[in-house]
């Protein structure tokens, strides 16, 4: 069993592998005339002037030229120069998204011109602190599992960068390269994070048969909801974005499937560890005892994650909520008829119908493989260096 379920895994990777790299990209179109392009340089906030016209309504967003900005360039071929950009910025009661002296901040630069404007505040430096603190209690409590499950990010995140993002752009279908990137950041975060054995083998086709099944679950809300994937402006605006013509509609379906798998990575990987340590506590458990009990656990574990999952989504769209609940234009189920809320139901439904089918197939699938499987003196002796942590 472990060899067929090893060969498999093999020719999976190196099918993607050949998906990846040798199915030629559909090049973008040189455009006729391309907009003149500006530099975009660091500069600090040396000084800073309100504008004493400026208009403030109380309790409503307002984008306006609210500020005067004294900054000094900090590099290129202009740098210690001094110039004044004008920064529109969102403010609302009290101007909380005002500029102060001594901020880094995003200028750009247009040479022909010689005119900069302002573009954002300066945040890489925060990012790379924050991250940095990330990876250290990552390190501190996981150890070496932990750092090894940092690089299976960090690889899943290129292969979306430099692969994913690219083809979509340029106008592959986005399931095809949903499915793709899929079974390649699968391949890379699973075997990094937890090892290349009879766990993780069975983890991770646990979760490729449970995408499957949540893909198909996926089409069907969708075309029974009448969803375009146009719900959102980001998504319309991809129309207009100069790339390939990009269906909408796989893109959100893409999009369901690549979130899935961060989920059905904890969910199919403590199956698997719970039915291998019973077999561990009583090796006279066969197929379905195994199944049994690991389902009790399994039971558990679906009530917990399908409440992460439900707040999951509910924290990133709760501007999004907030603006529909305060819409006095029109009533409350008329806002939730909206395409763009539809989209966020069906992303949260499929994500924790996946949830749901993977507790029983991983645990069958688990139970299968352990059921009449010899543990040595050296697999019990270092169980206390594999075991399961939850990433929630």
């Amino acid at each position: 069993m472990k060899r067929i379920i090893t060969k498999l895994f093999f020719g999976l990777f190196l099918l993607s592998m050949v998906f990846s790299f040798v199915i030629p990209t559909i090049a973008q179109e040189n455009q006729d005339t391309e907009p003149q392009k500006a530099d975009y340089i660091k500069a600090r906030v040396i000084e800073v002037d309100d504008k004493a016209s400026e208009e403030i309504a109380d309790g409503l967003f307002f984008g306006g030229e609210s500020q005067i900005a004294t900054v000094k360039i900090l590099e290129g071929e202009n740098k210690e120069r001094e110039v004044d950009v004008a920064v529109n910025t969102l403010v609302r009661n009290g101007n909380q998204n005002k500029l102060e002296e001594g901020e880094t901040i995003v200028v750009g630069f247009y040479p022909e011109e010689d005119t900069f404007f302002y573009v954002d505040r300066y945040r890489l430096n925060a990012i790379i602190f924050i991250f940095g603190v990330f990876l250290l209690m990552v390190i501190l409590l996981a150890r070496r599992k932990g750092f090894f499950s940092i690089l299976g990010l960090m690889a899943s995140i290129l292969v979306i960068v430099f692969y994913m993002v690219p083809q979509i752009y340029n106008g592959v279908n986005p399931i095809f390269v949903a499915v793709v990137t899929v079974a390649l950041a699968g391949i890379i975060s699973f075997y990094l994070a937890h090892g290349f054995n009879r766990r993780t083998h069975t983890a991770l086709l646990s979760s490729y048969i449970t995408l499957i099944i949540a893909a198909i679950i996926a089409v069907i809300f969708t075309n029974v909801a009448k969803i375009s994937g146009g719900g959102t402006e980001e998504a319309q605006a991809l129309q207009f974005s100069g790339g390939g013509e990009i269906n909408l509609k796989a893109l959100f379906l893409g999009g369901i499937l690549i979130s899935a798998l961060g989920v059905l990575d904890d969910i199919t990987t403590a199956q698997a560890a719970v039915v291998e340590q019973l077999k561990k506590a009583n090796e006279k458990f066969g197929l379905t005892e195994l199944y049994s009990r690991s389902i009790v656990v399994g039971k558990e574990h679906i009530a917990s994650l399908v409440n992460t999952l439900a707040f999951a989504y509910v924290g990133s769209s709760l501007p999004l909520l907030l603006a529909f609940v305060n819409n006095d234009f029109q009533p409350f189920w008329l806002t939730l008829n909206t395409e763009i809320l539809t989209q966020e139901i069906i992303q949260i439904l499929v994500g924790s119908s996946a949830l749901v089918i993977s507790v029983p197939i991983s645990s069958f699938l688990a139970a299968m493989v352990f059921a009449n499987h010899k543990f040595s003196e050296k697999e019990l002796a270092v169980d206390n260096s594999h075991g399961h942590s939850h990433h929630h």
